[in-house]
């Protein structure tokens, strides 16, 4: 019984590989790309592109004729320009928006659905401490304490950047650069579509996100080791850039950070990964941050 099963298996799993089949593409129209990520007290640029159907690509034209945007703060529409990029989007750019902006967008072209998007700019990260000591075998042991509103939900990232004085005459001070971390710590809170702890390169800067709804544990605790022990130094220094991040762009940098760093990759699969977008009637994203940044910290002594 089981040789005539593993027959019928077999050859179930060889003829179900060797038919054909036409992608029904019904539905499937040229939509309205918008991508921007608005920072507060920052200057807005906002990217307009076509987005075709991947059946579409190579066959329709893409050229993107008279786009549009109107963008709105508070209700209010404020003045925008733009420049035309290349044969298929423009760029619009537009002023400065503060802390807690409800930022509208409507964007149109020639022979396309109008698409729509919102977010609000969100409030500085909570009033926060920096602690820093080494733990053992000279790893670092960073920790964020801050305030946060149990009754909401909140996004944060905290990007750590460090510079090293030289011992020469006069000081040389050797330019800041990212810190990378050797473990996750505890207390990270994630999305639940999220497959790992999420540390990422965003902008330049290496980041980690988290959400937090906590009523009890409002900390974040990085683990990290110098590289710069061949150097005569007579003086290193961390500073935390903290990020409160709006829901769109947190979920936007999970979904990135699980396209492109997928956990089936060594086993030669792709990931499952999930896709977000909240541009209505369209593709991309729409949303924005605040950042502030702490004091430099001295490290430690013990390994210099």
């Amino acid at each position: 019984m089981h040789k005539y099963l593993i027959i019928l298996i077999s050859f179930l799993a060889a003829t179900s590989c060797r038919y054909s089949f036409e992608l029904d593409t019904y539905g499937l129209e040229q939509r309205i790309a918008v991508r921007s990520v608005i920072g507060a007290e920052d200057s807005t640029s906002i990217l307009v592109h076509k987005a075709l159907p991947i059946t579409e690509i190579g066959n329709e034209d893409t050229y993107m004729d008279n786009a549009a945007v109107i963008l709105k703060c508070n209700g209010k529409e404020v003045e925008t320009s733009s420049v035309r990029l290349d044969k298929t989007g423009f760029r619009f750019d537009a002023g400065v928006f503060k802390h807690g902006d409800r930022i509208e967008i409507i964007a149109g072209a020639d022979g396309i659905e109008t698409a729509t998007a919102v977010t609000t700019i969100p409030e500085k990260f909570p009033d926060f401490e920096v602690d820093l000591k080494v733990v053992e075998n000279g790893i670092r042991h960073l920790n964020i304490a801050y305030e946060d509103n149990p009754e909401t939900e909140d996004y944060y990232g905290v990007s750590v950047l460090r510079q090293v004085v030289l011992n020469a005459t006069p000081d040389v001070l050797l330019p800041e650069s990212p810190i990378w971390p050797i473990s996750y710590g505890e207390g990270l809170t994630l999305d639940p579509n999220a497959y790992s702890p999420v540390f990422t390169l965003w902008n330049g800067l290496s980041l980690f996100i988290w959400k937090d709804c906590d009523e009890t544990d409002n900390t974040y605790d990085i683990y990290f080791r110098h590289d710069y022990e061949n150097y005569q130094i007579k003086e290193r220094q961390i500073k935390c850039r903290l990020f409160k991040l709006s829901e769109e762009l947190y979920r936007t940098i999970l979904a990135e950070y699980d396209l492109s760093d997928s956990p089936f990759a060594s086993l030669g699969l792709s990931s499952p990964s999930f896709t977000y977008t909240n541009i209505k009637n369209g593709v991309g994203w729409f949303c924005s941050y605040s950042t502030i940044d702490s004091e430099w910290i001295s490290d430690p002594q013990e390994d210099l």
